[in-house]
């Protein structure tokens, strides 16, 4: 099907080359790494090139993508004979615009309310795709919005199958303050080695309400599941509410999560903490999970900010508990911007399976000023990690440093990290430096050029942050729009 569809695609874009009043837009994205991987030196070239056509009211877009070999970021050295030669199309769509009407068919990224009950999307950086092959329709009538959503989705376990997505979304703007909508979303999970599928089925609602002095939304699911596997039935639910409070110079913000055996690739689940992490690395989100959030934000004036975030997460057992804390102070003097942020995270897992504990207090200071015409920020943070398992107690430090600077469409960082354990050991234990340089050619080509090393995590350098896994080399990112 996937093949037949880009057949075509590809002949309706020919089809439309002489068109009059036809018009393109796309870029193109060209990466080289080279990096060390133990005894041998891997190379990696990458190209992603994207079309998009556009006549009148119809939009015609593809993408593909060449890779030699593949670059996978979490790869390790034991892994690397896995990586091979990667041809594909990586998108393909036609789509309608009106007014009222918007009508894709290929493949598409699409969600449902906060992407509770749905949200099938691409992220480069995890490198994970749960994009649709189908169909999608959503009409805008006045204060009514409808949505219609048809696909394929690559099954998890053999790339060979698909798996079957069905969702439709009836949202109602009743007046300028309340909203409300209602969805129910399909999916058959092919399974292996089987010409049956699990069927499940997400019934859901949500409501909204905004004023100039309060805000508050509130989305709840259900899902009913059969497994064929022992013709096992599975029910489910999740809960997510929040409110904002307006009050003078003061913002109050809370947020409540239930969620019970919703730990589903097709659903998007906020986490309730500003660390964005999950309750524990070894448990699945949305498979059984409860938790608060409050914020206070202070503004005195227009330049200062504080803020105060504080969270905490649980199964309903109480073997997996989760405390998130996070301050912040900000301040415009007249020749720089100080920030101070301090963040506190404890997760502990104490099950039958595996019992641990770990604990990340970092505390970050930076400062943006101008040196001349050099716009400049400096950030330095010292976290320390405790944790606590089954094989001992372990502790380090990792402080880091970071120095940004730019002139007009120049950007130069430089970070340092270090890892240590005590003071005696701090020259002898790991330890990171890279340097980036972005320049932007011609008004519409960026290139960024990285060397040495980093340790990964989210990393925000020269305006831009991603996730990083560890790294250590070249890179070379060219990237043109037109």
């Amino acid at each position: 099907m996937k093949r037949a569809f880009l057949i075509v695609l590809i002949f309706t874009f020919i089809g439309i080359l002489s068109a009059e009043g036809l018009s393109f837009s796309g870029y193109d994205k060209f990466s080289f790494i080279s990096r060390d991987l133990g005894e041998d030196y891997k190379q990696y070239f990458g190209n992603e090139l994207q079309l998009q056509a556009q006549y009148k009211a119809f939009y015609f877009g593809v993408k593909y993508d060449i890779f030699l070999p593949k670059f996978d970021r979490f790869l390790s050295i034991e892994q690397v004979d896995l990586e091979e030669d990667l041809y594909e199309f990586n998108e393909y769509f036609i789509q309608f615009e009106s007014d009222h009407l918007t009508s894709t068919l290929g493949i598409y990224e699409a969600f449902i309310g906060t992407g509770i009950p749905l949200n099938v999307f691409y992220d480069p950086d995890f490198d994970e795709d749960t994009r649709l092959l189908g169909i999608y329709n959503e009409l805008i009538y006045e204060r009514w919005q409808a949505q219609i959503i048809l696909g394929l989705l690559e099954n998890e376990q053999d790339d060979e199958e698909f798996d079957r997505v069905g969702a439709w979304d009836f949202s109602h703007d009743i007046n300028d303050m309340f909203s409300m909508g209602l969805s129910h979303v399909k999916q058959l999970t092919a399974v292996a080695d089987s010409s049956d599928f699990d069927d499940r089925n997400v019934y859901s609602a949500r409501l909204n309400f905004s004023s100039d002095a309060f805000e508050f939304s509130s989305e709840g699911a259900l899902s009913y599941e059969n497994k064929v596997v022992n013709n096992e039935d599975i029910n489910g639910h999740a809960l997510y509410s929040n409110f904002q409070l307006y009050a003078d110079k003061f913002t109050f913000t809370g947020a409540y999560k239930n969620y019970l055996n919703f730990d589903n690739r097709i659903s998007d689940l906020p986490t309730a903490n500003y660390s964005s992490e999950p309750l524990s690395d070894s448990w699945l989100p949305g498979l059984d999970e409860q938790g608060i959030m409050g914020e206070i934000s202070y503004i005195p004036n227009y330049e200062t900010e504080v803020i105060l975030n504080y969270g905490e997460g649980w199964s309903a057992d109480k073997e997996i508990q989760q405390a998130d804390f996070y301050s912040e102070f900000k301040h415009e003097y007249s020749s720089f911007t100080l920030k101070a942020e301090y963040s506190h995270l404890e997760q502990k897992h104490d099950t039958e399976f595996i019992t641990s504990w770990k604990q990340e207090i970092t505390p970050t200071i930076s400062f943006d000023y101008t040196l001349g015409k050099f716009p400049m920020l400096v950030k330095a943070e010292h976290q320390k990690k405790t944790q606590d398992e089954v094989s001992g107690e372990s502790m380090h430090y990792e402080p880091k440093l970071q120095v940004d600077i730019s002139y007009k469409d120049y950007s130069f960082s430089v970070t340092t990290e270090h890892e240590y354990e005590d003071s005696e050991d701090f020259l002898k234990e790991n330890f990171w430096i890279g340097a980036e340089l972005a320049l932007m050619l011609f008004h519409n080509t960026d290139v960024r050029f990285f060397v040495g090393s980093e340790k990964g995590g989210k990393v925000c350098r020269n305006g831009v942050c991603r996730y990083q896994s560890e790294f250590e080399g070249v890179r070379l990112e060219i990237t043109t729009t037109f």
